[in-house]
């Protein structure tokens, strides 16, 4: 399904940038498509937003011999934790970026210069109902003020959603305070079985349960002595984790 999704597409060509735009908008139009010519614009938005599918031009400035901006901001993108496998389409006219975009940036596919549209949308089609694998994170990306901050799970006592925020409690007995997100949303951003929702408003590291009360639904936390009650809807998931942990 491709419904519900993010393109963003980099192409310094006003004319190929509409058509590109086109091409995936025809095939759905449930699919939000962000289309920036600079490097910039295209940080600002995979910063901000979840993009689920990356179209990228190698040559972004025509005016620079041998300019290669397209595989470096693929190189920021991989660099990404969250963005590690997200499908990425290279558009281009030179051939020796081929091999490269393959092996080092792990790129789903790419499109030659001059391409038919019938071989676009074949091509975004594929990419926008792959199911990009996902690997056990070791470290995930939270947004704050279109800065993306790094969190390591291992770092992670609990995380609590209070007052249109959510506070990460880490082992070293500090916090830090993101923007608001559910409980449901961090877990996929997170991508770490590690992290179990307790109640509606509590996710703790199963790496940091000392006990649990089954009775008496709770949970008490390694390090910080911390006691979190289990909803009674949560109770049997969290068990189910708990027994295959």
């Amino acid at each position: 399904m491709i419904m519900g999704k993010n393109c963003l597409i980099i192409e310094d060509n006003y004319v190929q940038r509409e058509y590109m735009k086109r091409l995936v908008q025809e095939l759905s139009s449930e699919v939000k498509v962000y289309d920036v010519d600079n490097l910039q614009e295209a940080y600002q938005i995979l910063l901000e937003n979840t993009i689920d599918l990356f179209i990228i031009d190698i040559v972004l400035d025509n005016k620079k011999k041998n300019d290669v901006s397209g595989v470096k901001l693929a190189n920021v993108v991989r660099d990404i934790p969250y963005y590690a496998f997200t499908p990425i389409i290279f558009v281009t006219s030179l051939i020796d970026p081929k091999l490269f975009a393959y092996t080092n940036l792990h790129c789903f596919s790419y499109l030659e210069k001059p391409f038919s549209q019938a071989e676009a949308k074949s091509v975004i089609r594929d990419a926008m109902e792959y199911s990009t694998p996902k690997k056990e994170l070791d470290t995930f990306c939270l947004r704050k003020g279109g800065i993306l901050f790094p969190i390591q799970v291992d770092n992670i006592i609990y995380i609590e959603s209070l007052n249109r925020s959510i506070i990460i409690y880490r082992k070293d007995g500090k916090s830090d305070t993101m923007p608001y997100m559910t409980c449901r949303q961090v877990l996929q951003e997170a991508g770490n079985s590690s992290l179990i929702q307790c109640n509606r408003s509590v996710i703790v590291n199963k790496n940091y349960i000392w006990s649990v009360d089954r009775a008496n639904r709770y949970i008490v936390l390694r390090e910080c002595g911390k006691r979190v009650d289990i909803g009674v809807t949560y109770l049997k998931k969290v068990m189910n984790e708990l027994c295959n942990f």
